[in-house]
């Protein structure tokens, strides 16, 4: 099935905003899945079936026969506490731990052994960065979005430190040294958060890798990228990734790829060494205080702040969440099969829905055929008023599908605002007309005269510069 790419930039982020307020996920619109056999009644739900470790359906596995392999596991074991000596055995039966799909090859158990045994940051302990890896690969459910406070006690040394940032000679973008602004009471790291949860999903082992890199004395991972995924030349790769601020390098082993290296924000680590010590049932881990803000700094042209949850980057004017062509972005550098977003909803400039780009039936079969191919989909989904008027936006995962007796399709989401650490099911009819974009596998999608999904990408950021939006951003000068 080709899916016909309609793509339409408007000056919107996807961001909580009134979503918050307005939750998506009545009684009527969805239904929380049981943690405790999400399986048995989602045929459809691919994901789901593959990934869901933490409800005990799995057949144990053998036990580890390589000495080497068998010898890391017995060290996680001795480090390890209860709780999570039980997850570690989950996900040995499970086979995640012995997953290898990461960038460079190393297993899930490679990379939480490193996690336990070597140097973390400053601030970080390793038996707590061990427990919420661990934690998260076993049930990705968990991971939330939801800030932490900042503790009273935490203020002076961290109004201290932006102090110290601000007399930097080129200090990063945004910071602040106002107590005021410290608090974040509703996040805009939805983008960031459904990636986390795509690829602790999908790949345990690239999640358990980019957890040790990102808690490592470095801060930071390096991500090898097919510049053919961005453009069929390698110097418009790179003209594109240089207007993204992305620090890049050509591979020394392979010419075709590019290391790109992705380092959280200035304040990244301030978060995550207050969830070290201060986290809060409900609130996101150290990790994922990490790994989020990696996420969106790349996205938002490394211009991020943790600390206020603002970005600042030149293809927005809205210094909250990420477009969809940043998301798409995102998508393309942190996900090995090349995605195309395709727009559903035309908005116009007084942020009115005006008309959709595909009938329902159409837009359903697009989803249907990303889940089919094994493809999670990480959708923009807009509220509304009664005069459609955008209320506000948010991003959420469809991960499978489900029809009920009347042949009515409901499908599987993930959202990693709704305090529930489940999946969740929203019929068909209350989902589509919701959804803004998606992103969709470029090998389902049907591009003229040109297949390749980096010619797409190449397409929609050209003819991003020439927009309004664009234009308007680059008069703010706003990257650092």
């Amino acid at each position: 099935m080709a899916i016909g790419a309609v793509n339409n930039y408007s000056n919107y982020s996807i961001a909580n905003q009134s979503y918050q307020k307005k939750d998506l996920k009545t009684s009527e619109v969805s239904t929380p899945i049981s943690a405790a056999n999400p399986t048995a009644p989602l045929p459809q739900a691919h994901s789901l079936s593959r990934s869901v470790a933490f409800s005990g359906l799995f057949a144990s596995s053998p036990a580890i026969k390589d000495s080497e392999k068998n010898k890391k596991y017995e060290e996680l074991q001795t480090v390890a506490d209860t709780d999570t000596k039980h997850k570690l055995k989950s996900l040995l039966k499970s086979g995640r731990l012995l997953n290898s799909n990461s960038s460079d090859g190393s297993s899930t158990l490679d990379s939480l052994h490193r996690i336990a045994t070597t140097e973390r940051h400053i601030g970080l302990d390793n038996k707590i960065i061990l427990r919420e890896t661990v934690k998260e690969l076993e049930n990705p459910f968990i991971i939330t979005q939801k800030f932490g406070d900042i503790p009273p006690e935490t203020v002076a040394p961290i109004v201290n430190y932006e102090k110290q940032l601000q007399s930097q000679k080129k200090p990063p973008v945004g910071i602040t040294s106002d107590p005021k602004d410290f608090n974040v009471e509703y996040s805009s790291t939805c983008p960031a958060a459904s990636m986390q949860f795509n690829i602790a999903d999908k790949k345990p082992a690239e999640y358990a890798r980019l957890a040790a890199d990102l808690t490592s004395p470095e801060g930071q991972f390096i991500k090898k990228v097919k510049y053919t995924n961005i453009s069929p030349s390698m110097s418009e790769s790179l003209e594109l990734l240089k207007d993204f601020n992305v620090n890049v390098k050509k591979s020394p082993n392979n010419w075709e790829a590019l290391d790109v290296i992705v380092k959280p924000d200035a304040n990244a680590m301030v978060r995550a060494q207050i969830q070290n010590n201060h986290q809060n049932p409900g609130e996101r881990s150290s990790v994922s205080s990490l790994m989020q803000s990696a996420f969106m700094t790349l996205g938002s042209q490394n211009a991020y702040n943790s600390l206020t949850d603002k970005r600042y980057g030149k293809f927005s004017t809205n210094n909250e969440g990420l477009t969809e062509f940043e998301k798409n972005f995102l998508e393309s550098i942190m996900d090995d099969e090349p995605k195309v977003s395709i727009v559903y909803q035309n908005i116009d400039d007084d942020q009115k829905l005006q008309n959709y780009n595909f009938d329902h039936k159409e837009t359903e079969n697009h989803l249907l055929e990303s889940l089919k191919s094994g493809s999670n989909i990480i959708i923009g989904i807009l509220e509304f008023d009664e005069n459609k008027t955008v209320l506000g936006g948010h991003e959420i995962t469809v991960i499978g599908s489900k029809k009920d007796a009347k042949g009515n399709v409901n499908f599987i989401c993930n959202d990693t605002d709704d305090n529930y650490s489940g999946p969740i099911m929203i019929s068909s009819k209350d989902l589509i007309p919701k959804i803004h974009h998606a992103g969709i596998p470029a090998k389902l999608v049907d591009i003229p005269q040109q297949p390749d999904t980096g010619y797409q990408i190449l397409s929609d950021y050209k003819n991003y510069k020439k927009s309004d939006e664009a234009q308007a951003g680059q008069k703010l000068n706003l990257t650092a």
